[in-house]
């Protein structure tokens, strides 16, 4: 496990459930909440403790799947006046359109996409090539670059919105 940075508070969570209380419970305070981790869509609807084994199964397996919760969403409701909201998509097709969609959907202010797909983006790299789709300004795309500098770009977007919405200098 890496270590937390200093002043980073870490909260672990094992489900879907409890990453939303953790978050729900912590986002009405803050100014900006950066939505970069994400559970999977649907999860097994009665899940079973230790492995499936193939004899009592068969050759064939069904799963029944229900939705997460969608906690970014969620979060957009909770936060308070001024603060800002940033989401991500991996997109695989309609990068610009699918990320707007997204942005007006969850109610953030900032939506950080990239392609799927991108071998020198993304995982498993240390570059990404994004596209900011925000509310009030069109799309910005960025070169492939490093993910440290990906992540300069977004606190620089971040703060340019908490400037418009009066949060800077206060």
């Amino acid at each position: 496990a890496v270590a937390a940075p200093w002043g980073v508070e870490v909260v672990g969570v094992e489900t879907a459930r409890e990453m939303r209380e953790a978050v729900l419970a912590r986002v009405a305070g803050v100014d900006v909440a950066v939505h970069a981790a994400a559970v999977a869509d649907y999860r097994p609807n009665s899940p079973r403790p230790g492995k499936l084994k193939r004899a009592e199964t068969g050759d064939a397996l069904s799963l029944d799947l229900v939705s997460n919760p969608d906690i970014a969403a969620e979060c957009a409701a909770r936060m308070k006046p001024g603060s800002v909201g940033v989401g991500f998509a991996l997109e695989t097709s309609d990068l610009v359109a699918r990320a707007t969609e997204k942005l007006a959907a969850k109610g953030f202010d900032l939506i950080v996409a990239n392609p799927a797909g991108d071998p020198d983006a993304g995982f498993e790299t240390d570059t990404n090539r994004v596209t900011m789709v925000g509310r009030n300004a069109p799309p910005r795309e960025f070169p492939l670059m490093s993910k440290f500098a990906a992540a300069w770009e977004i606190l620089e977007a971040v703060e340019d919105l908490l400037r418009e919405k009066g949060e800077v200098g206060r």
